[in-house]
This record gives structure tokens, sequence and C-alpha cells, in this order.
């Protein structure tokens, strides 16, 4: 959303568009790059959407380790990247 907001448009044309579209995928494989994956259940190791596991994770305190990381790479990353599209 971010990226939508500095580099968005909502101009119907996709030509004005592309700018965020590259930012976003960038953005997407830094993070995936970095982590490994770009979805929770890889990244936290327990399947969210199955309450078992959902109890489980919040019951070693997941969110709380590791998101946070997750949370600040990808800010410094969303930083790194608008500031180089000018």
């Amino acid at each position: 959303m971010a990226i939508g907001i500095k580099c968005g448009t909502d101009d119907p044309l996709v030509e004005k568009r592309l700018k965020a579209y590259e930012l976003s995928g960038k953005l997407y494989r830094e993070f995936e790059s970095k982590h490994g994956s770009v979805f929770c259940r890889d990244l936290v190791g327990y399947e969210l959407s199955n309450p078992d596991d959902l109890k489980k994770a919040r019951s070693v305190r997941v969110f709380e380790e590791k998101c946070p990381t997750f949370i600040r790479t990808v800010i410094e990353d969303l930083i790194d990247i608008t500031s180089d599209s000018g």
C-alpha cells in the first residue's frame, strides 16, 4: 500500500501504474530472498488457517518472536526501494 501511495496512480492507464508494480515486485523478491519465503506458514512454521496450529503458534509466542523481524526488514527495504525510485 505504501508503494501505491507514493508511486501509484488512480489513472486507469497501465503505463502509469508500471512503476508501482515494478517496486512492489522488487520488495516481494527482496523479502523472499532474505527470509526464504513470503508465506506465513513457511515463515513462522505453523499453518495458521488450522485452529490447532494457530493455538500452538500463539502458545509459543511465535508472532512476538518472529514477526517483528519481518516487519522491520520489509520497512527498511521499503524505505530503500522507494528512496531509490525518486
